[in-house]
């Protein structure tokens, strides 16, 4: 599949960085009048559109691939946050920043921070004894197990 006339494609990375850390943890890459190739569910390729259609040679002239017109709209391949917390009464924002800037989890938790922090317990207990913890009917069918 390819994905053409991308506004803005972003979320992508040099090829070969599997994983980042530290400071690169706060940079995006952004790629403005995009492409994009899928093969079998992952990225093949990436590129501008005009650095790749002077003439005949654009990926999709030379594919039998599908081709979607992404009209300028945005596309993020590579974003995945595949979990959720249904209720947590605080914040860990900071956190979030600490390591993004370096700092360890052992450093942060050093610092008073982390889930195992008495803090964060304590604030946890005391919003699961208050009534504005209780989920609701859809929280809970959503927070069951998923079954074979």
């Amino acid at each position: 599949m390819i994905l053409k006339n991308i506004g803005l494609l972003a979320g992508i990375v040099p090829d070969g960085v599997l994983r980042k850390e530290g400071a690169a943890m706060g940079e995006t890459g952004m790629l403005e009048n995009a492409w994009l190739r899928i093969d079998d569910g992952r990225i093949a390729a990436f590129g501008k559109m005009e650095d790749e259609c002077h003439s005949t040679a654009c990926p999709w002239n030379l594919s039998d691939d599908e081709v979607i017109d992404a009209e300028g709209g945005m596309v993020m391949p590579a974003f995945c946050d595949s979990h959720t917390h249904i209720v947590y009464a605080g914040s860990r924002a900071g956190e979030f920043l600490d390591k993004i800037n370096g700092l360890s989890y052992e450093q942060i938790a050093a610092r008073g921070g982390g889930i195992l922090n008495p803090r964060t317990k304590s604030t946890a207990r005391a919003w699961s004894a208050s009534a504005r913890c209780r989920p609701r009917a859809p929280a809970r069918r959503k927070s069951s197990p998923a079954t074979g």
